[in-house]
């Protein structure tokens, strides 16, 4: 068995794999020895991978030591890509899983990876498996708690569908402007991609994927545990 991590800004998202199959996933607000030790008990897990962009893996180091192999996942961990990044050093750990997982579902195409999360990344993988690069703006809950950190009078919205194009009172009217904001982000990126790369493919994942899959007019593939597939496809790579 392998165990997949991915300790990002907000939340850890862990999943256990056979093989390539995820047998099960579960999202937990922290990493803590804790959780490791429950998974290990009713789990016999024999390899491990940890994507840690928030840096917080030292919190359960005494339970990751309990199992044969662990790689952390950094720049110079081998991949299942190459990677044409000017500045591997930089290149955070969940964009790499984003851009492995991409391979897995659609190998030898030109695939963008649309993260939707704390921030939203754009990921770009093309028919020679080589990983070029892609963009990051800022997710849905940072630019509604910009407005209200940034301004004088501007209340924090929580976030929730909006149908309407011209918001009617303050709350609509933010709600509005960031979610078609980002719909029409989303939608120009695919579009220049388009433009460029034939036959490209689209994967839209993250934890604010659903609320905006339905919103986008151009064809994409929803996949809601991609980086931890990508985990585990660079862990196999690696044990390989």
């Amino acid at each position: 068995m392998n165990l997949a991590v991915d300790i990002g800004n907000t939340k850890t998202k862990i999943g256990l794999f056979k093989g390539h199959k995820l047998l099960w996933n579960l999202s937990v607000p922290e990493i803590s020895p804790r959780v490791i030790f429950g998974l290990l008990k009713n789990s016999p897990v024999e390899s491990a991978i940890v994507s840690d962009v928030a840096e917080k893996k030292s919190k359960a180091g005494s339970a990751f030591a309990k199992i044969p192999r662990v790689i952390f996942l950094n720049s110079k961990t081998p991949l299942p890509f190459i990677n044409k990044y000017k500045t591997p050093s930089t290149l955070g750990t969940d964009r790499i899983a984003l851009a492995a997982g991409a391979l897995k579902y659609f190998p030898g195409k030109n695939v963008l990876v649309i993260g939707m999360g704390t921030c939203i990344t754009y990921e770009f993988v093309n028919t020679r498996r080589e990983y070029l690069g892609g963009s990051i703006s800022p997710g849905m809950e940072m630019r509604l708690k910009a407005l209200s950190a940034f301004t004088a009078r501007l209340p924090l919205v929580k976030p929730r569908q909006v149908k309407t194009l011209i918001g009617r009172t303050t709350d609509e009217s933010i709600l509005t402007g960031v979610i078609l904001g980002i719909v029409h982000e989303v939608e120009g990126f695919i579009l220049q991609y388009q433009g460029q790369y034939p036959a490209l493919k689209v994967i839209l994942t993250g934890g604010d994927a659903s609320l905006f899959a339905g919103r986008i007019k151009n064809s994409i593939f929803a996949v809601s545990e991609l980086s931890l597939t990508g985990l585990n496809e660079i862990l196999l790579h690696n044990l390989r």
